[in-house]
C-alpha cells in the first residue's frame, strides 16, 4: 500500500483532553464571555470527533476489502489443492513423496478452512 493512502490510529490522551477543554471553557468563564464560546469548543470537538470517526470508518472498509481479498486467495488456493488431491488418489499415479505433499497440504487447509472459517459447524455444545 503507498504511503500516501496509508491510514493509521493514533491513540489520544484523554487527561490531555479533558484539561484542555477544561482550560478554554474555565478561560471562557473568566472572560465573562456568553455561552458562545463553549458552543464553538463542543462544535470544535465534535468536529475533530467526526472526522476521526471518518478516518477510522475509511480504514475498516479498507481492512475489510483486503480481508476478502485474503479469503478468496485462500478459497481458491483450497480448491485447487482438494482437486490435485482428488485426482492423485484417484487416477494419476505419482510418486508417493508427492502424494504425502500433496495430502500434507490438503490437510492443512482443510484444518484451516474448518478452524477460520466454520469454526463452531462441526462441535457439538455440551454446555448446556
Amino acid at each position: 500500500m503507498p504511503e500516501s493512502h496509508r491510514l493509521e490510529m493514533q491513540e489520544v490522551d484523554m487527561n490531555t483532553l479533558l484539561e484542555n477543554v477544561n482550560t478554554s471553557i474555565n478561560t471562557a468563564d473568566n472572560i465573562s464571555e456568553t455561552g458562545d464560546l463553549k458552543e464553538s469548543i463542543v462544535l470544535d470537538l465534535s468536529k475533530q470527533l467526526s472526522e476521526k470517526f471518518d478516518e477510522l470508518m475509511k480504514l475498516e472498509i479498507k481492512l475489510n476489502q483486503q480481508n476478502n481479498k485474503i479469503k478468496k486467495q485462500f478459497l481458491k488456493t483450497y480448491g485447487l489443492i482438494s482437486s490435485i488431491d482428488k485426482m492423485t488418489s484417484e487416477s494419476v499415479e505419482v510418486p508417493h513423496e508427492l502424494q504425502t505433499l500433496i495430502d500434507i497440504m490438503n490437510d492443512f487447509t482443510c484444518d484451516f478452512l474448518d478452524e477460520h472459517f466454520f469454526p463452531s459447524l462441526y462441535r457439538l455444545n455440551y454446555d448446556n
